[in-house]
């Protein structure tokens, strides 16, 4: 993972990100509300420690043992908003917040791989609350799929409904 930030549009751009936790459908579970949308970036401690500095909360993640890096995580939200792209071979196609819950299909099949995403979002803060919270929200994500070779060799031919 690397990650600048844009003093332009303050914004933050990640390149090769790991995600985990994604819920791009909004389902309801003991950790989300539902239609909540969000997933939980991966993060080296140098951008953990910028994002708390501005207040956001970044969480430890538990290593196995004691050779493994020490890795962070922070959630960010999906909005109406945000522009979610999916990547196939070279098709670029861009999802809708009715569409965008494919990718967590595509996460579970095993054709998103962690380290090939790209991603832009910004700190925001939430000022409905009694205190003022920060947190982050996203602004772009580029998912590649990897489907099977079989797949990427028909992908060219134009599909009928039957």
């Amino acid at each position: 993972m690397t990650y600048e930030y844009d003093n332009n549009n303050g914004r933050y751009i990640v390149r090769n990100a790991q995600i985990q936790y994604a819920n791009f459908s909004g389902m309801e579970n003991e950790f989300n509300a539902a239609g909540k949308k969000n997933f939980k970036l991966i993060m080296n401690e140098e951008l953990a420690a910028e994002l708390q500095e501005q207040g956001i909360r970044v969480t430890e993640l538990k290593r196995r043992d004691d050779t493994d890096p020490v890795r962070y995580s922070a959630k960010i939200g999906i909005y109406p908003t945000s522009e979610i792209y999916m990547l196939s071979g070279r098709v670029r196609q861009e999802l809708n917040q009715d569409t965008c819950g494919i990718i967590d299909m595509e996460m579970r099949k095993g054709h998103v791989r962690n380290g090939e995403i790209q991603m832009e979002f910004h700190v925001s803060v939430n000022t409905r609350l009694s205190k003022p919270t920060p947190y982050l929200r996203l602004d772009t994500l580029f998912v590649p799929i990897n489907k099977s070779r079989l797949m990427e060799e028909y992908e060219d031919y134009e599909v009928e409904e039957a």
